[in-house]
């Protein structure tokens, strides 16, 4: 599952997507549909916050990015890459776009993925603790998820499935019509949800005590 959100969208709901809505599973087309619903005039030049991007998203939006460009015969999309420590912590994303049939003149459309992990160098679950956010991670069961259970709704996974969670929040979960698909996309709003309000408040703070704007700079240096 993928997904971004901002308080763009007038019902605050993120936009999500879910790997088998999409034919033969193939998750090139679930990262290219989401980037280029980020790719629009309302988006332009807004920066995305991925956290841990360079240890783990980054290399499946990269590569679908530069073998797109490779079917399409031209630099469709035009990637600029900041690096440290061979890792990428921002990656720039930009398309051409006709503005102006006449004479046909382009404008560009811009989004930056950035790596939230080198600003706040914690868990995403800590940091909605530390800065008392009100949306929470959640559990999910992460070994439980396999081409064939993506679609699964049946009794709740074994507690086995599940990392860090207690017998209380465990028990807590109901037993039967348990839906994988809707869980997932559950845990995916949430951890969405709570990136923004972790940035928010970061970005509120660093402002009040330093003067500084947090969108200047890469990492907490």
């Amino acid at each position: 599952a993928l997904g971004f959100y901002t308080r763009v969208r007038l019902n605050d709901t993120p936009y999500i997507y879910y790997l088998s809505d999409y034919p033969d599973l193939d998750s090139s087309k679930l990262i290219l549909k989401c980037i280029d619903d980020m790719l629009v005039p309302k988006f332009n030049n807004y920066i995305f916050y991925v956290h841990k991007l360079g240890h783990y998203d980054i290399v499946f939006i990269y590569n679908i990015l530069l073998k797109t460009n490779i079917d399409k015969g031209y630099e469709y999309y035009i990637i600029k890459t900041t690096m440290r420590d061979n890792k990428i912590i921002k990656l720039d994303i930009k398309i051409k776009k006709i503005s102006n049939t006449i004479g046909n003149k382009y404008n560009f459309i811009k989004i930056s993925l950035v790596d939230s992990y080198n600003l706040l160098n914690y868990s995403l679950d800590k940091l909605t603790n530390e800065f008392n956010i009100e949306t929470k991670k959640g559990n999910f069961p992460h070994r439980f998820v396999n081409k064939n259970t993506l679609n699964y709704i049946g009794n709740k996974p074994d507690i086995s499935f599940f990392d860090n969670i207690t017998l209380k929040e465990y028990i807590n979960i109901p037993d039967i019509d348990w839906n994988l698909k809707s869980q997932c996309l559950k845990y995916l709003t949430k951890d969405l949800k709570g990136l923004f309000e972790v940035m928010n408040e970061f970005s509120r703070l660093i402002y009040i005590h330093f003067n500084i704007q947090m969108v200047d700079y890469l990492t907490i240096t």
